[in-house]
């Protein structure tokens, strides 16, 4: 099979402007950072960026005069892979030096003036929460490299997925074949909260790692203070789901949203020119009304809205372009687009993996939704006469909140075109490889997992987790651990001891026991499909198992943890 040429690579530039014009708002002006800083800006920079990996500490010593000490450094960079520790090494460098710099010639740099104090509840929560996990440097013991968990170099290129750039697979355009290599994957949303939390640190300083390979450097949009807190459209998404969810417990995204696409992909994944074809403004603006009067009350039915596919197809697009806070976050939305300027696809994807384990939930969830409702609407191509290069093209705009410049405020749409034809390249990559996005690397979820006991370090309170060291376990546990066995339990009337052998199963485990629980209960398998086997404590907090998770390389990651079947992840 040939290769395609690179005019599928090109965006189709008339179709991209009239997308473009099609926004009936312009979002938030800002302004281009610029490339001489001044030193106060560079505190500022570096700071933000030890605070958002989660070293608030090592901020707060470098500010009150103190250097960090050889032994502290090589301590934490232990724990990390190489380039993670290159990265934190060099801000923490380029910090100490600007800030020995600036003491020469104004006063001390308070550390409150570089984190000013959150702002009103109704601003979005991005990620100022990584403070409350921020590594203590103080009072740190000396300890040898070697008394820590390494990385080695095969764990640290472990993303679980492979590309083939052989033609005996099918790609599109220059973009080679992507498969998951890994059955037995772990996704970010089998964590618990403060297993992502903790997870955080660690994938930004891998994404930093990759930008920084590439000359690149990690932007941030200003962002707006406050968000309205009524009707749809206009209204970001959190405040939505925050609503929704309380009358919808097992939601992940807004219902508008969930519903918007739910409607599209019943009644015009087929229909030719979806998304390309617009629908009647006065239909819109219509239904529009209707949707604002009647969905937040719940007294609103698809079915007596009358509407077209291309009518709610431009309502998604409008409720995308409004929102207040952008799908890909004003923290990381730049981040996004710069990866088209990241040489090789393995490498642009393993960045969009990063950027995507650090949005916030209801926005993962949301962006997660659309591509796999995107990536339908390719695969049902010969119907709707709709590409990856035309969905791309179209949605470029609207997934991305491009802004206008203020540099270039007398030609907004040429910006806005400039911005779009970048994001054009990121959008395909996002839609193509959408089945990739949420896992979790190997390497990086060994991060997360300390080990229980360390000669003359208690990595758990280095890292601000409670201390549960195997020294307290019973010895029946230790004896499970001899003989290959753990004890699975369900509910409060289930207990099974399992033993352990290669190629067994999470997902043969929970059948196993259900089978046997409906025979003696005399009920049926209709809830096998909701049930998973979680492993809780030891050395993490909370994660559901994939159903082919090989149970004894999990048991030997984390011998000390309980495992428990349940429908819903078992709280303590």
């Amino acid at each position: 099979m040939a290769m395609a040429t690179s005019l599928n690579d090109e965006v189709d530039q008339e179709l991209l402007k009239t997308e473009i014009n099609h926004y009936s708002n312009t979002p938030e002006e800002y302004s281009d950072e610029d490339d001489n800083k001044t030193p106060e800006e560079t505190v500022d920079v570096d700071a933000h960026w030890l605070h958002t990996a989660g070293f608030s500490d090592i901020v707060s010593q470098l500010t009150d005069g103190q250097d960090v000490k050889d032994d502290d450094m090589e301590n934490i960079t232990s724990t990390l892979t190489r380039k993670q520790a290159d990265v934190l090494r060099k801000r923490v460098n380029s910090l100490s030096a600007t800030l020995k710099s600036k003491s020469k010639s104004s006063t001390h740099t308070d550390v409150r003036d570089i984190f000013p104090e959150r702002a009103e509840e109704t601003e979005i929560k991005d990620f100022s929460s990584f403070d409350e996990r921020s590594v203590q440097i103080s009072g740190t013991p000396k300890n040898s490299k070697n008394d820590l968990p390494t990385i080695t170099d095969n764990e640290e290129s472990n993303y679980h997925i492979k590309f083939e750039r052989s033609n005996s697979r099918k790609g599109v355009s220059d973009l080679p074949y992507c498969e998951i290599k890994d059955e037995d994957v772990t996704l970010i949303s089998d964590l618990s909260k403060a297993d992502v939390l903790k997870l955080h640190s660690f994938v930004f300083m891998e994404l930093t790692a990759i930008f920084d390979d590439h000359g690149l450097n990690i932007t941030k949009k200003k962002t707006k203070k406050k968000f309205k807190e009524f009707g749809i459209f206009g209204t970001s998404l959190q405040t939505l789901y925050d609503r929704d969810v309380k009358k919808h417990p097992d939601l992940l995204v807004p219902l508008i949203l969930k519903q918007m696409i739910g409607f599209l992909q019943q009644k015009g994944l087929r229909e030719e020119g979806i998304l390309r074809v617009p629908g009647a403004m006065a239909r819109i603006k219509q239904h529009r009304q209707v949707i604002e009067a009647k969905f937040p009350s719940g007294n609103f039915d698809w079915d007596h809205l009358d509407a077209k596919s291309s009518d709610v197809a431009g309502l998604l697009k409008q409720f995308l372009r409004e929102l207040p806070q952008p799908l890909l976050t004003n923290e990381y939305i730049d981040a996004f687009s710069q990866v088209e300027e990241i040489k090789g696809v393995e490498a642009q994807v393993q960045a969009l993996m990063m950027l995507f384990i650090l949005l916030p939930d209801v926005h993962r969830n949301s962006l997660k939704l659309i591509l796999a409702f995107l990536k339908l609407i390719t695969e049902n191509e010969e119907k709707n006469r709709m590409n990856l290069h035309n969905v791309s093209t179209i949605m470029a705009p609207n997934l991305f909140s491009t802004g206008k410049s203020k540099r270039d405020s007398s030609k907004p749409q040429t910006f806005q075109l400039h911005a779009a034809t970048k994001c054009f390249k990121v959008v395909r990559l996002l839609i193509q490889y959408e089945k990739v996005w949420g896992i979790v690397p190997g390497f990086l979820l060994n991060q997360i997992r300390p080990p229980p006991t360390n000669k003359g370090f208690n990595i758990k309170k280095f890292f601000g987790r409670k201390d549960k060291s195997p020294n307290k376990t019973t010895a029946l546990e230790e004896e499970r651990k001899k003989k290959n066995r753990i004890k699975v339990t369900m509910g409060t009337s289930v207990s099974k001891d399992i033993h352990l052998h290669t190629g067994l199963t999470a997902g043969q485990v929970v059948e196993q026991i259900l089978k046997e629980e409906s025979v003696l209960s005399g009920s049926n398998l209709e809830g096998l499909k909701d049930k998973f086997l979680y492993e809780k404590g030891g050395n993490i907090n909370c994660r559901k198992l994939n159903p082919n998770c090989r149970l004894m390389q999990a048991f030997r990651d984390n011998p000390f943890a309980d495992w428990i079947i349940s429908s819903k992840p078992p709280v303590s």
